[in-house]
């Protein structure tokens, strides 16, 4: 392998201070995270941003500042560490921008983090998912280990795209077999669709292999039904059906929260109005929620434009596929409390930044 230069060595090392964030969590990961955060501005110095966007972006952190003043839920110096978190994911995802081979950044740190599950699931036990909750991640549960591979999937596929290369079949596979053992709906599905999207990309033009590969499925699938099904229904978290405890979260957060201004602008009391929540220990299961509770209407405000500016962007730029995995990524955001904002952010503002940037 040909030697790399610093700045993949240097973004290697800040991608690991955000593993290391979520594996072993404290004050030690995240001096660490920071460190490596700040050895990349070493790397960005030069990089041409527009007065505009920087005035936008100081305007949007102070109004972050000024609404955490009024949380019900969590405390101001707390909301201040959070949106350093955000900061250092734009500053890392500016970096990750400017690697050159970002083929072989993407698909290093994927099958990395593959070793470090394999090891996990030979030491903890394969398919034993309780064993999985608290102990592959620092106070997490296995979803948000499932989640972070899927940030990763969509990260290697996204560059795939952006060098035109053909997207290859394993790391979908893989990571479909990966989020089955570690038993939750949303990444099962979501990294389903992306491998038959894949398979569709890459046999599109030969009717002949698409006919195959879905007989050859259908013939499979058939065959271990009884104990596919079985599986699904009693291993994994689709045994509490499509509607769960995060449906009555999302209904009792909102409930109301039209004829209340103060709870629309400065977010919702979880003790007053959300007992779901309170019941799973403060804990809403949707970043955006957790995000208007923490931030208000602002940090609503903030994604709802930066979604919309991307459609468009992604329209002029012809960058739509990135939209589209930008849009997978977000629809993770919505069933678990981990990101917007946090050190996984790197990987949305990593899009983000890529869909906004005019190419040479």
């Amino acid at each position: 392998m040909k030697k790399q230069p610093p700045i993949f060595i240097f973004s290697y090392i800040a991608y690991l201070s955000v593993l290391l964030y979520f594996i072993f969590g404290g004050l030690i990961t995240q001096l660490i995270y920071f460190s490596s955060v700040f050895s990349l501005l070493y790397f960005i110095k030069n990089y041409k941003i527009k007065k505009n966007v920087i005035t936008f972006f100081l305007i949007y952190i102070l109004g972050l500042i000024f609404f955490s003043f009024f949380s019900k839920v969590y405390e101001f110096h707390y909301s201040i560490g959070v949106i350093f978190y955000f900061i250092g994911s734009i500053i890392m995802a500016l970096t990750f921008n400017d690697l050159k081979d970002k083929i072989l950044f993407s698909n290093f740190i994927f099958y990395t983090f593959l070793v470090f599950l394999l090891f996990k699931f030979y030491t903890l036990g394969f398919f034993s998912p309780d064993d999985y909750n608290l102990n592959i991640f620092n106070g997490v549960s296995r979803n948000i280990v499932s989640a972070f591979l899927l940030f990763l999937i969509i990260f290697l596929s996204a560059n795939y795209n952006i060098e035109k290369k053909r997207q290859p079949l394993i790391p979908y596979f893989l990571t479909f077999i990966f989020c089955v053992i570690l038993y939750g709906r949303s990444a099962i599905l979501i990294s389903f669709l992306l491998l038959v999207f894949v398979l569709f990309l890459r046999y599109r033009r030969n009717v002949v292999s698409i006919i195959f590969v879905f007989s050859l499925f259908l013939i499979t699938f058939s065959y271990f039904w009884n104990d596919i099904s079985s599986f699904f229904v009693e291993k994994t978290s689709f045994k509490e059906g499509l509607d769960s405890p995060r449906s009555a979260m999302i209904k009792e957060y909102l409930n109301g929260i039209e004829y209340n201004y103060h709870d629309l602008l400065f977010g919702r009391s979880f003790d007053k109005c959300c007992y779901t929540i309170v019941y799973y220990g403060q804990n809403p299961h949707n970043s955006f929620i957790n995000g208007h509770a923490r931030f208000g209407i602002w940090h609503t405000l903030g994604i709802l434009f930066a979604i919309s500016l991307s459609f468009i962007y992604s329209l002029i730029y012809k960058k739509l596929f990135i939209f589209i995995l930008l849009m997978l990524l977000l629809t993770r955001y919505a069933v678990d409390s981990f990101g917007l904002f946090s050190p996984i952010d790197v990987f949305s503002c990593y899009l983000l930044i890529y869909i906004f940037k005019k190419e040479r």
